[in-house]
């Protein structure tokens, strides 16, 4: 494959890490008792999964640009999910956490529509 297809595919798998972590929080919270705050992430997953399911529908279709851009944003929202992860595992700030989290995907599913043609 060509080397743009094969960065079109390494951002939808970054983003399917970003399912995962969000699926972990969830379960966390779930774990936890709080059903509130586990329906609010299991909304932003699917509503990531909607847009990945977009992105994967039109893999070969041209996306717009900024690729790049979007993959280190990807990338280091993984890292703060990650982190929001291991707070919440300490009962540390569940709550704002939560709210990070949400903040991160929100951020996500708008760099990723942006890749797309209007």
């Amino acid at each position: 494959m060509n080397d743009e297809i094969e960065a079109k595919i390494n951002l939808i798998t970054r983003m399917i890490t970003s399912l995962g972590k969000l699926s972990n929080i969830e379960a966390r919270l779930r774990w936890k008792g709080d059903t509130t705050a586990a329906d609010q992430i299991k909304a932003k997953h699917d509503a990531l999964r909607d847009q990945i399911d977009i992105l994967r529908g039109r893999v070969v279709d041209q996306w717009t640009k900024g690729i790049a851009q979007v993959e280190e944003g990807i990338r280091e929202a993984n890292t703060k999910v990650q982190a929001s992860i291991r707070s919440i595992q300490k009962d540390i700030n569940v709550a704002g956490n939560v709210v990070k989290v949400i903040g991160q995907v929100d951020d996500a599913i708008v760099a990723i529509k942006g890749l797309l043609p209007a």
